[in-house]
């Protein structure tokens, strides 16, 4: 994706059109997590200047709180549809819909980007068919698993679903960014 964007960026002749626009979303899952909000502060702050040090064109870098997709009382209506779901996957999986489907697709809406591109690795994929197997919705798999989802009204992309967990942090270490 770095070496498209750098492509794309390097072709546009006065540098001031963008062929496509990049931009990194966070969603900060705080309101529902028992983590405390300090880690996750911590881990905007130390994302910050990663995003900011990637090769041109400019990243924009959006952290999204989960409870914004309410209009009001988001954080008191979030915890309320929380509290009624009785079992883990089942707030798992309300989260996950919450997170890509609605506040991902919101933010890749707003800001007029037209793919939205998700760090899901094989490794996550994996988990993700295990547990869909298990809960019964192994009909949706084929459309889960592929490499672009364009049932949405902005089409979603996993370009890391051939790379493990273990290669990517290996990469992450190997760039020198820890």
């Amino acid at each position: 994706m770095q070496q498209k964007a750098q492509k794309n960026f390097d072709a546009s002749r006065d540098r001031s059109l963008h062929v496509f626009g990049v931009g990194v979303a966070f969603v900060d899952e705080s309101a529902a997590s028992r983590i405390p909000s300090d880690e996750f502060d911590k881990a905007i702050q130390d994302m910050k200047p990663i995003v900011s040090n990637l090769a041109p064109p400019a990243k924009a870098f959006h952290v999204v709180p989960i409870e914004s997709i309410y209009s009001s009382n988001g954080r008191d209506r979030l915890k309320e549809l929380l509290n009624a779901i009785k079992d883990v996957t089942g707030k798992e999986d309300l989260l996950q819909h919450r997170s890509v489907d609605v506040v991902v697709a919101k933010i890749a809406h707003e800001n007029g980007y037209t793919k939205l591109l998700l760090g899901s690795c094989t490794s996550r994929i994996a988990c993700h068919v295990i547990s869909a197997s298990v809960k019964g919705q192994g009909y949706s798999l084929p459309a889960d698993i592929q490499y672009v989802d364009a049932w949405w009204e902005i089409p979603v992309v996993v370009p890391l679903r051939d790379c493990l967990s273990q290669e990517l942090n290996m990469l992450y270490c190997l760039d020198g960014a820890v």
